[in-house]
C-alpha cells in the first residue's frame, strides 16, 4: 500500500479492476483481518479508537476495524474511497463518512441484488463507469495490453479455482478413513 494511487473499497469490487489501472487497493475486510492478527494491545487500541467515534456504533467489527486502523494512523489515507453497495451497505456509510472527514473523493457503485441479464448488464456498466472515473481522477491512460493481461490472468485463476473445487468435491465424496469400532 505504498503507491501514490491508493483506494479503500470492499470485496464487492474485483481486485482486477484496480490492478489493471495500477492502483493499490486495500479492502475493509483486509483491515479487519490485520486488526484481528495484531497484538492484543494494538487490537484494543484500534477497536477502542473506532468506538470513540460517533458513527462506529452502527458498524460491524469489519467496519470498526477499518475505521480504527485509519483513525489510529496505521495506514496512510487512501486517495479515493470506493463504496459499493455490495456486500453490505455499511461500506457506503463508512466510506462516505471518511471521504467527507478527510476531504477525499468517494466513488459509488450501485450493485443490483438480482442476477438476471439486466442486472449483469447494469453492474457491468457501473464497473465500466468506475474504471473511467478512477482513470480520470488518477490521470491514467487505459492500456489495452494491461487490461488484456489482467483478464487473461483472472480467467486462468478462475480455471484453476474451478479445478480445485472439483478435486475437493471428489475428495469429500470418498471415504478415506475406515474406523474399526470393534477394536478394544
Amino acid at each position: 500500500y505504498n503507491s501514490k494511487k491508493r483506494v479503500i473499497a470492499n470485496l464487492g469490487i474485483p481486485k482486477e479492476m484496480f490492478y489493471m489501472l495500477g492502483i493499490d487497493v486495500l479492502y475493509v475486510e483486509q483491515l479487519s483481518v490485520l486488526t484481528a492478527t495484531s497484538t492484543i494491545s494494538q487490537n484494543r487500541e484500534i477497536i477502542g479508537k473506532a468506538r470513540t467515534l460517533v458513527p462506529s456504533s452502527t458498524y460491524c467489527t469489519f467496519h470498526q476495524a477499518c475505521l480504527g486502523v485509519i483513525e489510529s494512523g496505521y495506514f496512510p489515507l487512501p486517495d479515493v474511497f470506493v463504496a459499493p453497495s455490495f456486500i453490505c451497505e455499511e461500506t457506503v456509510t463508512l466510506n462516505t463518512y471518511l471521504a467527507k472527514k478527510y476531504n477525499k473523493p468517494v466513488f459509488y457503485v450501485d450493485c443490483p441484488h438480482s442476477t438476471d441479464a439486466d442486472a449483469e448488464m447494469y453492474l457491468a456498466e457501473e464497473l465500466h463507469r468506475l474504471t473511467l472515473d478512477l482513470a480520470d481522477y488518477f490521470k491514467i491512460k487505459l492500456d489495452k495490453e494491461r487490461i488484456r493481461k489482467t483478464m487473461h490472468y483472472t480467467n486462468e485463476a478462475r480455471k484453476w479455482w474451478l479445478k480445485f473445487l472439483d478435486l475437493r468435491s471428489t475428495i469429500n465424496s470418498r471415504k478415506f478413513f475406515t474406523i474399526n469400532i470393534h477394536t478394544i
